[in-house]
């Protein structure tokens, strides 16, 4: 009788775990959130991520747009170093990033630093690196999932970058603020565009945007952009649109840009310098162009820097439309465009002009060719 009941005990207790085995599974597929991340990778990941840790160019600026920055335990140290005003991001919450422990290097031409990562005992990693494999291998070793984002190229206003946008607000469970930032950047694409859409082309003046700085370095008059973002979204001239060219970022010799010979033209205000050296060795040429007879040169803010600054590159569109349209704009007051912008993107009140002018000597503005002499 007694083994009887031993018997039925055993296999009343094998019966029991295996239901409770079952039910952990069933809460382990419950908790698990799977996603398909910016660079088509599946990822599997706990659905209450707590530590979270950036990697790669913009990853720690798309994560503070929306992501509870209570729960990054780790930068990079080039989200640490000069915190330029250029990247708003980066200068708004440098006390934070200062004080959290290191991932890695960071920066341009950079690697995951695997080691410094895991020390950081992260739940999930965001990653703007491109290389899936490096990304799989990353992932495998440490065994923490690494979801990619992307901003399909350095367009502000790529689909990619609310993509990405909304992934971060599913992972982290804060879709109303990844939400409450994609439509925003809608409203200000929309806003641009109702502005200018309605201009004929004829009544348009052509618009060049030179010395432009792309993947690092001082951009010479002749770097451009031809699908530039800023030009399309307020639906400008722009005079390379005509022509064809096998990359996006050319460098426009001296002599088509004389044929060109835009009314209007935009410089990075980074590289006032390189084209005040320019302008000393090539006078004869710049002097012909309409923009440098009339003094129609401007200068814009530079927002590349660790990749692409969404709130700088709006700021860029908004003055771009008051020079080329300034009844369109005239309701639009630059300074305060730009700290509008940037407290939205970035949930927290700052003068950003204020900043950058100060790290800059000066702001958006005409730019005299007088002054190119000195």
């Amino acid at each position: 009788m007694r083994r009887t009941i031993m018997k039925f005990l055993m296999i009343f207790f094998i019966i029991l775990n295996c239901f409770i085995l079952i039910g952990c599974t069933k809460d382990d597929k419950v908790n698990d959130l799977e996603i398909v991340d910016l660079r088509g990778r599946t990822v599997h990941i706990k659905d209450d991520v707590k530590r979270v840790v950036c990697i790669g160019a913009s990853a720690l600026r798309l994560y503070s747009y929306v992501g509870d920055l209570d729960k990054l335990v780790g930068v990079e140290d080039f989200e640490k170093g000069d915190t330029m005003p250029v990247r708003p991001y980066s200068f708004a919450y440098k006390d934070l990033f200062q004080t959290l422990p290191s991932v890695g290097a960071g920066g341009p031409s950079s690697s995951p630093n695997a080691e410094s990562i895991i020390s950081c005992n992260p739940d999930v990693i965001f990653s703007l690196y491109d290389n899936v494999e490096k990304m799989n291998q990353l992932e495998q070793q440490i065994k923490v999932p690494v979801v990619c984002l992307s901003y399909g190229g350095s367009d502000p206003f790529n689909e990619q970058v609310s993509t990405s946008l909304s992934l971060i607000g599913k992972i982290i469970h804060n879709e109303e603020r990844a939400n409450e930032v994609i439509d925003y950047i809608k409203s200000i694409k929309n806003d641009l565009n109702q502005r200018t859409n309605d201009i004929l082309e004829e009544d348009k003046a052509s618009v060049y945007l030179a010395n432009n700085t792309y993947n690092g370095g001082s951009g010479s008059f002749g770097d451009t952009l031809v699908n530039y973002s800023c030009f399309r979204e307020v639906n400008a001239k722009n005079v390379l649109s005509s022509l064809s060219f096998p990359t996006n970022n050319p460098k426009i010799e001296y002599e088509t840009i004389l044929q060109l010979n835009p009314e209007i033209v935009f410089i990075d205000i980074a590289n006032i310098s390189k084209l005040k050296i320019e302008y000393q060795e090539h006078k004869e040429v710049f002097n012909q162009l309409q923009a440098f007879k009339n003094n129609q040169i401007y200068v814009q803010l530079p927002f590349n820097q660790y990749y692409t600054n969404l709130e700088i590159a709006m700021a860029d569109a908004y003055y771009i439309g008051s020079i080329i349209y300034p009844d369109k704009f005239s309701d639009v007051n630059i300074e305060d465009k730009l700290n509008e912008i940037c407290e939205k993107m970035l949930n927290k009140k700052m003068n950003y002009y204020e900043m950058i002018t100060n790290y800059y000597d000066r702001g958006y503005g005409q730019l005299l060719v007088s002054s190119l002499d000195n």
